[in-house]
């Protein structure tokens, strides 16, 4: 399982985002001190970010929740210490930021720091993709193709992947394009199967580059224009505000 821990570094774009599924700042002044705090990462004091996020962590800002666990998490600026940063994400979770949510489905998937546990982690990543995360999505999706923390079902895995690929996430487009070469769960469909193979290389996923290249010599010439045309109508209606 290609997870990885999401627990992003949340410098720059992420540390600034004002985004539900990281906790946004009510208010100027809680803006105003992530800043703050995402300039002192930027410049690798570490330090002085965990007393931003813990000062307003303690006063029950979820944003600050989330990216103090984080902290505990990769041991920045503090000890590392998986059990507070569970603890902390568990907080912000409550408060429905769906990153928290997201990694706390990871840490139960992996067992880091806590025993193993397939089903939890599948709880956590319902409550994530319920909030619309695609990362979560897709993890149902996978597990649902691999039986982890629930009965193997491909149609629902597909239902998944499907939810995550028309989110935009590569890999879960990838998953779905492959259902779709192999007949797994769908009628095959060699035409279905390009397009989102082209749609995930468009988004850098390198497996989609390597499937593409072995799922064209299955396909003719017409199938493959059909592939392309789709995909990039997909694109350009992605790219268009509704």
């Amino acid at each position: 399982m290609r997870v990885g821990l999401v627990l992003y570094l949340l410098l720059a774009a992420n540390v600034f985002a004002q985004d539900l599924s990281l906790g946004e700042p009510p208010n100027k002044l809680e803006k105003d001190e992530l800043r703050r705090a995402a300039k002192a990462m930027l410049a690798k004091d570490y330090r002085l970010a965990v007393q931003i996020f813990h000062v307003y962590a303690e006063k029950g800002a979820a944003w600050a929740q989330f990216r103090l666990g984080v902290r505990y998490m990769r041991g920045e600026g503090v000890e590392e210490n998986k059990p507070l940063a569970l603890a902390w994400f568990l907080k912000a979770a409550e408060q429905g930021v769906a990153y928290a949510q997201h990694d706390i489905g990871i840490i139960y998937s992996t067992g880091d720091g806590v025993p193993q546990d397939d089903a939890e982690a599948l709880k956590w990543f319902r409550k994530a993709a319920a909030l619309g995360l695609p990362d979560s999505e897709n993890l149902i999706g996978w597990a649902y193709a691999n039986g982890r923390g629930v009965e193997i079902g491909y149609s629902e895995a597909r239902n998944w992947f499907s939810k995550a690929a028309e989110d935009n996430h590569p890999e879960a487009q990838v998953s779905l394009g492959m259902m779709y070469c192999n007949g797994q769960a769908v009628a095959q469909d060699i035409v279905k199967c390009l397009m989102w193979l082209m749609i995930a290389e468009a988004n850098e996923s390198e497996p989609a580059k390597k499937l593409l290249t072995r799922a064209r010599n299955w396909a003719n010439t017409e199938q493959i224009a059909k592939a392309k045309k789709a995909a990039e109508d997909w694109q350009e209606a992605l790219r268009t505000p509704q």
